[in-house]
């Protein structure tokens, strides 16, 4: 008796053995061997190799490096580890760069470089700071015109090189003196020449640097030295009386939203009459961001180049239809076609019934069919209302010959219009449940001389 009992006991442990060893087979089917990322310490993603991370951070030190002007090392302690994930979802390279981005944001501040013949100089964070400190060095009368490229450059910058207006002050003092180099004039030099020279190259170099940024110019004339120096005399190029006093021009990015209009086309169809016209798709404006370069001296705007522009918001086609069926003589032929398909059958008939616990007397049938369906026109006709109410809600009648009407409700759409001339089958409108309704159908009346009839008696047997 001991031995029976025993050996059911021994399938059912090999049994639960089995199951438990094919869960975890299945359970750990799903884990793989990733290296797990890590910045300061802290887990960042995902990757099968090493690669994406390491080319993110070269691209990353190289681009910020060029946006301020020398090198630039992200402060991060990038660590790898294998690890067992479920499902893992790798880092992609823009992934990593984003990554990296976010930890070298803490280092940079939106701000107001200055630059002095093409080298960052320092930083501040009010661009009217920086502007009324040149604009009082030009309009000193012992300096006269500067001709250091001096240059104003929205951008982000290292948050160590953002300074005072005091030390900003100091540094351009110091940069004008160090960069005033004395040039000697002997009595052999073609003064004009030289001077004209090294005007329209100067012109060039500010019309180079000119992108996007603050410049000074002086035009073309600013370097000219009248003829009156004799040999050996110094002269300082870069600040004394025979400068003509320079003219400010400003270069700033301005961004604004702009609409883009959407365009329309026509699709033609056989379905509809000529002169018909329906709308498919409604057509809507896109929208832009787009970033202008406004150049402006103290007169105003001078003009203004769009320098790159993001669809935030792509247009919708308008989509509009066009009947290109002639259409035929509307005369009613007295036998009326189904409103509708009838895929789901009629909910309800005409006469008595029962509604919400009451007595009440149907006026029509209701056909049950999905939404958006078409309706039809049941015989050709003048249609006599089309508009809502609130028990029928969208709803159409249609006056026939010899004091035949009919009326189709609850529609979610409207095809036609009041005083419009249609055609038996022409398409009226869409199945909805608007109005007083439950499911969607068509509620369908026939009436003569205003008095409701049976339609089952005026419609063909269904096949």
């Amino acid at each position: 008796m001991l031995s029976v009992l025993i050996e059911p006991i021994k399938i059912l442990a090999v049994a639960a053995t089995v199951t438990v060893c094919a869960a975890f087979m299945i359970n750990a089917s799903s884990y793989e061997v990733v290296l797990g990322v890590y910045a300061n310490g802290d887990l960042v993603g995902y990757l099968e190799s090493k690669s994406p991370m390491t080319t993110a951070l070269a691209s990353l030190e190289s681009d910020l490096g060029s946006l301020i002007g020398s090198e630039y090392t992200v402060k991060c302690d990038i660590d790898y580890s294998f690890v067992n994930v479920k499902d893992p979802k790798l880092l992609n390279d823009a992934d990593c760069y984003r990554t990296l981005y976010n930890i070298a944001a803490s280092d940079f501040v939106d701000a107001y470089a200055l630059y002095v013949d093409g080298d960052f100089v320092a930083a501040s964070s009010e661009f009217d700071t920086l502007n009324a400190m040149l604009r009082q060095l030009t309009s000193d009368d012992t300096s006269g015109a500067v001709k250091n490229d001096i240059r104003i450059s929205n951008q982000l910058c290292l948050k160590s090189s953002v300074m005072t207006e005091e030390q900003i002050a100091e540094l351009l003092a110091l940069e004008i003196a160090e960069s005033a180099e004395p040039m000697a004039v002997s009595e052999t030099d073609d003064i004009n020449r030289v001077e004209v020279v090294e005007a329209t190259d100067r012109a060039k170099e500010l019309d180079t640097l000119n992108s996007g940024i603050t410049r000074f110019s002086g035009g073309q004339n600013a370097l000219a030295i009248p003829h009156t120096l004799s040999d050996g005399t110094k002269i300082t190029t870069d600040k004394n009386e025979l400068f003509d006093e320079l003219e400010l021009v400003y270069v700033k990015n301005e961004t604004v939203t702009e609409a883009i209009p959407y365009e329309t086309t026509y699709i033609e169809s056989e379905d509809y009459y000529i002169g018909t016209q329906m709308l498919k798709t409604t057509g809507r404006e896109g929208s832009a961001e787009v970033v202008y370069e406004i150049e402006y001296d103290k007169h105003g705007e001078i003009s203004r180049t769009a320098i790159s522009r993001t669809v935030t918001n792509e247009p919708v086609t308008e989509v509009m239809v066009i009947g290109t069926s002639k259409a035929p003589t509307v005369n009613p032929s007295g036998n009326f076609v189904w409103p509708t398909a009838v895929p789901k059958g009629i909910s309800s008939y005409y006469g008595g019934r029962q509604l919400f616990g009451n007595y009440d007397f149907h006026l029509g049938v209701d056909i049950l069919n999905s939404y958006g369906n078409d309706i039809w026109a049941a015989d050709s006709g003048t249609v006599t209302y089309a508009g809502y109410n609130g028990s029928y809600g969208y709803y159409v009648t249609i006056e026939h010959a010899d004091g035949y009407s009919t009326l189709y409700a609850h529609m979610s759409k409207l095809y036609t219009e009041t005083g419009a001339e249609v055609k038996q089958g022409d398409v009226i409108g869409a199945i909805g449940k608007t109005g007083v309704a439950t499911a969607y159908h068509l509620h369908f009346e026939v009436r003569i001389d205003g008095k409701t009839v049976n339609p089952l008696d005026y419609l063909p047997e269904r096949e």
